[in-house]
């Protein structure tokens, strides 16, 4: 286990695997704006740890929004507790809009700006599903999802088409529905999941647009 005490504070394990995955992650990415050349690319990796901070800061204390008595009464909780599957999400949306208000100001293409965000998020997810479950439970199945997110990154790396709306959504399906084939093989399926329905919904509205682009394509054509 990596957990160990400084001083009065428990260092958990999960912060080490998750700074080893956003190292992992900058230096595929710095690979990624290498091979396409870009200019900006201090610029886009310091977004992008800004990014990955101001999600675990609001994914830590949003905590205090749904236990907001706890929260007053022992501040220390949010070291040890999190918001769940809710402040995720909304750490990843509002990370998600300051990076792209961010590298616009910059002048770097739209489609570019999200492609680099969800390809930066597949590889850091990725590294750290492998390594946390290598280091804690070393179940197998959960390692091979993962490795899925990975290779999903690697796949949309030589793709070469970074700057298409329509990569971004076809991997965006392909992610959803490895999440949801992983929770389904793993039993997960629940009906009061609202974080399944969200995949569900999510993966129908990428599915619209996806199609969408596809008549409009042929329209143009």
């Amino acid at each position: 286990m990596l957990d160990f005490n400084l001083g009065p504070f428990l260092i958990q394990g999960s912060y080490i695997i998750l700074l080893l995955s956003l190292t992992f992650s900058l230096l595929i990415t710095y690979g990624l704006l290498s091979h396409y050349k870009l200019n900006d690319k201090k610029v886009i990796l310091s977004e992008w740890v800004q990014s990955i901070l101001m999600i675990i800061i609001i994914w830590k204390f949003s905590y205090i929004l749904s236990h907001p008595i706890e929260g007053i009464q022992d501040p220390l909780r949010l070291i040890y507790f999190d918001g769940g599957a809710v402040g995720w999400i909304v750490g990843v949306l509002v990370a998600y809009i300051f990076y792209r208000k961010a590298l616009t100001k910059q002048s770097i293409p739209s489609e570019f700006i999200q492609n680099t965000f969800i390809f930066s998020g597949l590889i850091l997810f990725g590294a750290f599903q492998v390594l946390y479950i290598w280091m804690y439970s070393l179940y197998w199945g959960d390692i091979v999802f993962g490795v899925y997110f990975i290779t999903l990154a690697i796949f949309f790396f030589f793709s070469n088409r970074f700057k298409s709306n329509k990569s971004s959504i076809r991997i965006g399906q392909w992610a959803v529905a490895g999440w949801i084939g992983h929770d389904i093989i793993n039993g997960n399926i629940h009906m009061n999941d609202w974080t399944l329905w969200g995949a569900f919904l999510l993966g129908i509205t990428l599915l619209v647009l996806d199609f969408r682009l596809i008549k409009g394509s042929e329209h143009n054509a």
